[in-house]
């Protein structure tokens, strides 16, 4: 209905290639959407992982955001595991500060304070294939997880009921 991206934009943060896909590549074109991972990330374990997935499931296949977490949750889990020397629980927590991986998006490392990974954020704007073109990212060091929300006066007070 006229509706496009110079005249309506979007900053959506839960559209994914494979969402793209299901709206219509035509009726997202030039949108934004922020994650963590897209599948046009230029990385080496990137080119594998997406060669890899459409191997497996087909050519036309995308990755997006959700399947490259689960992926490297995997894999994390597995060097957090080596490096306790066991499965149990505790014992893994307490090794788990540290742990890297080097996902699909770039380096992943696990937070000991928080059990959550220091990772980039990116912004992506959607292209006629139906990729994001990375229009914005947090640059080269990965930034520290905040999933109580400390970080912001506003959030800490929220923390602390």
């Amino acid at each position: 209905a006229g509706m496009s991206a110079d005249n309506l934009p979007v900053m959506s943060v839960s559209v994914a290639e494979v969402e793209v896909a299901g709206i219509g590549v035509d009726n997202f074109k030039g949108q934004l959407t922020a994650w963590n991972y897209f599948q046009s990330v230029k990385a080496d374990a990137n080119t594998k992982f997406v060669a890899n997935y459409q191997s497996r499931y087909g050519a036309k296949e995308v990755t997006d955001d959700p399947i490259e977490h689960a992926y490297s949750a995997v894999y994390l889990w597995a060097k957090t595991v080596e490096a306790a020397k066991s499965i149990e629980v505790d014992k893994v927590r307490a090794a788990a500060n540290g742990v890297s991986f080097e996902s699909p998006q770039g380096t992943i490392t696990l937070d000991g304070e928080t059990q959550h990974i220091f990772q980039k954020a990116m912004i992506g704007k959607a292209g006629t294939d139906g990729q994001f073109e990375v229009v914005w990212d947090s640059g080269a060091q990965p930034l520290k997880p905040d999933p109580y929300l400390k970080t912001y006066a506003w959030g800490a007070a929220v923390a602390a009921g």
